[in-house]
């Protein structure tokens, strides 16, 4: 079979069961077998079952989730156009493209997150399928989240007769009223902890219902996208470290301020009815606040994972374990708890989603602005940083990862853009004389102090003409018939006679200032100080005598002792006043979320019949969900018609 064909092959496998692998093959047939049963159990065209992404849609329309399986379906297109994208670059990888190397991980990450929305899409149906079956027990939906066993529970409901579906037909009825998410819930039980783990669950629910989980596929992305940028540069150049911490911090920030922007706002009128009910306000809080850890705890795993995985270096050791990248993730979750937090408080000050999308935007770009990351202040503005979670997040991430010591990329950038750079200069002989004789430029002074020439005695002088190898062109000169410069030298040697003289020292050993000096004072060099010497030659050829490499390096350490900072060295009193900076952040939003909470009751009400029709609404009976009955709802509207009609009677 050629490669052309096992690649078309391959193509195939995955278009239509969305994987390549033999035993993946089997399993993606059994589950559209499952399917082929359950669609006749549901009066639904079994033939369907055998059409990709089709399947996916009908399955939601079984499950009277009709909504959903349309999204079901478009993912499911999604995912196998990016599997197949995925392979045929993959075979093509050995091309060393930086294109095709850029896209692979790209594409990777773009599955991830389109994977993990069809993750949940997925439970969403096929709970819906168990509840259509009349199935009580909820470990039915643990098999049916994993692909290589969903065929397994959908094989037991097709071929078995007990799992009969309560309502056959497949769209909802119409006028079908569902209930919202966690509606069921008993949200104001009497004990404390209690109320913690009911809202706790319905927060928990809520993620899942209300599509709170879209802030994970964002993370994925906005992950995904920065590890592609600084994955060759992070942790070995200055600029590209740089660029990562600050591009970590803001998407930690990003993220973190999505996730309960509106958490509060949007359920305001259910916690102020809830608050009269008997709720506490400081329960439904800490409720928040471990969801919302638990949520940034997941999203940092995946920032991790997937920056991790495009290829960013969190190699090594780091300060307080022996693994960098623990240090770095501690970083990262109090960061986005952090920016959590302060987003939660601005959900708990509001009263609409509304209000709270316009107040983002403008807290996002102080955060970016005042992080210290791309604007360098003055002193006298500096003591606002104080207020942002950015400044803390950058000095913790640039001390983590040892900004100070990383060399500076432009510094050899430059010095490889000048090699070609003409340099045609006219200058005359008492410039140099003059320049060569400075003693206030340090680079002269260290030329001068160079010692050349080299003092040795006469023995270190005959073992050099004895053993060097670059004198056996010497050594094998004959001075005499069959007799050489090396057997003289040697006869020397073994008869002694210069053994007296041996250790007399031979030669002078001068600076590098004392043959300038000696130039410079000499008269005819004098007579030629008015002479032109034109110099055209590249930077290159210039380097290339100084020594690009020492150059390269005195720059190197310019730049680093120049823009060496204390704040930012490795250590770990630099990293824990940062983690605490930004835990006064954690600590402080939370607690003036809930003092705005404890004046949930007093917001602004309308006067007149509105005051009226709240404070009989506060007498009527309410149901275990925390609703009033329809009846008692239409009692109190004819009760408001009789006092309008009372009062324009009175003030006729």
């Amino acid at each position: 079979m050629s490669s052309g064909l096992s690649l078309f092959l391959r193509f195939l496998c995955v278009l239509y069961f969305d994987f390549a692998s033999i035993w993946a093959i089997v399993l993606r047939g059994l589950y559209i077998l499952g399917a082929w049963l359950l669609f006749s159990k549901f009066g639904v065209n079994r033939k369907l079952a055998l059409v990709p992404w089709v399947r996916e849609y009908q399955l939601g329309v079984c499950a009277k989730k009709e909504t959903e399986g349309r999204v079901f379906c478009i993912l499911s297109v999604v995912i196998t156009a990016l599997s197949v994208t995925g392979l045929f670059l993959t075979e093509f990888s050995e091309l060393e493209n930086p294109i095709i190397q850029t896209l692979i991980p790209l594409i990777a990450v773009l599955l991830a997150s389109v994977f993990l929305m069809y993750f949940i899409y997925n439970i969403r149906i096929f709970s819906g399928l168990i509840r259509q079956l009349g199935l009580r027990k909820r470990w039915w939906l643990v098999p049916c989240i994993f692909n290589g066993v969903r065929c397994i529970p959908m094989l037991i409901w097709g071929l078995s007769s007990r799992y009969q579906p309560i309502q056959k037909g497949m769209p909802p009825a119409a006028g079908e009223i569902t209930r919202p998410a966690g509606e069921g819930l008993k949200l104001h039980p009497k004990g404390y902890l209690r109320q913690i783990g009911s809202h706790l669950l319905r927060f928990i629910i809520m993620f899942v219902k209300q599509r709170d989980w879209m802030m994970v596929p964002m993370a994925v992305i906005m992950s995904g996208m920065l590890g592609i940028a600084v994955r060759n540069g992070f942790r070995s150049t200055m600029e590209m470290t740089l660029m990562g911490a600050y591009g970590m911090t803001v998407v930690c920030i990003w993220v973190g301020c999505f996730n309960s922007i509106t958490s509060i706002c949007r359920e305001r009128e259910l916690v102020r009815r809830e608050f009269r009910l008997g709720l506490r306000m400081s329960s439904y809080l800490i409720a928040g606040l471990l969801y919302q850890g638990l949520l940034c705890l997941f999203q940092t795993f995946v920032i991790l994972l997937v920056t991790y995985q495009v290829g960013v270096d969190y190699s090594g050791a780091g300060l307080f374990t022996p693994w960098f990248i623990v240090d770095f993730g501690i970083t990262i979750f109090l960061v986005t708890y952090a920016a959590d937090m302060m987003s939660l408080c601005i959900s708990a000050l509001v009263h609409t989603p509304t209000t709270s999308l316009r107040i983002l935007p403008f807290v996002l770009i102080f955060q970016l602005i005042f992080s210290e990351g791309l604007i360098p202040f003055p002193e006298s503005v500096k003591p606002i940083t104080v207020l942002s979670i950015s400044s803390p997040s950058l000095t913790a991430m640039r001390a983590q990862t040892d900004i100070n010591s990383r060399e500076f990329s432009m510094v050899t950038t430059v010095l490889d853009m000048m090699d070609d750079t003409q340099i045609e200069q006219s200058i005359s002989l008492g410039q140099v004389l003059d320049m060569l004789s400075d003693q206030d430029n340090p680079s002269i002074v260290a030329l001068r102090k160079m010692k050349v020439g080299k003092v040795m005695t006469l023995r270190e002088v005959l073992d050099t003409l004895l053993n060097d190898p670059k004198l056996d062109i010497v050594r094998d000169q004959e001075v005499f018939s069959l007799l050489t410069v090396g057997d003289i030298l040697h006869a020397i040697r073994e008869a002694g006679l210069l053994e007296k003289q041996m250790d007399i020292k031979i030669g002078v050993e001068l600076t590098v200032g004392d043959i300038l000096d000696y130039i410079i004072s000499n008269k005819k060099v004098q007579e030629f100080r008015d002479k032109t010497l034109k110099i055209d030659t590249t930077m290159g050829a210039i380097l290339d005598v100084v020594g690009k490499e020492k150059v390269q390096g005195l720059l190197q350490e310019k730049a680093i002792g120049l823009n060496y900072n204390p704040e930012y060295a490795c250590t770990r009193e630099n990293v824990l006043t940062s983690w605490l900076n930004i835990l006064i952040f954690i600590l402080v939003f939370p607690v003036a979320a809930l003092i705005a909470l404890q004046f949930i009751d007093t917001d602004k009400k309308s006067s007149g019949k509105g005051r009226r029709k709240r404070k009989k609404e506060e007498l009527l009976p309410v149901n275990e969900d925390g609703e009033q009955d329809k009846d008692d709802q239409e009692k109190l509207v004819e009760q408001e018609r009789n006092d309008g009609d009372t009062g324009d009677a009175g003030k006729g």
